[in-house]
């Protein structure tokens, strides 16, 4: 397993480029957003589910990222 703890200016570095080639994954110990961000797009991505129809299943929002700008971020 690798675990890598940052990036070079929001870019991967050559040698997670490479360890990402030779085993599928990166694994990263810092997370991607700050606590605030992240707790924004769950209140968003929650807000959303609430909206769904009762007859439309979550699963059948297979890539909402493609759709929605703020869950693209």
């Amino acid at each position: 397993m690798t675990t890598t703890t940052s990036t070079t200016n929001g870019r991967l570095t050559t040698q997670q480029i490479d360890a990402f080639r030779r085993e599928g994954y990166l694994l990263f110990r810092e997370p991607v957003f700050s606590e605030t961000e992240f707790a924004a797009l769950r209140s968003h991505f929650e807000e959303k589910l609430d909206l769904l129809p009762p007859e439309v299943r979550p699963e059948s929002m297979d890539v909402p990222h493609f759709t929605d700008l703020k869950l693209f971020r």
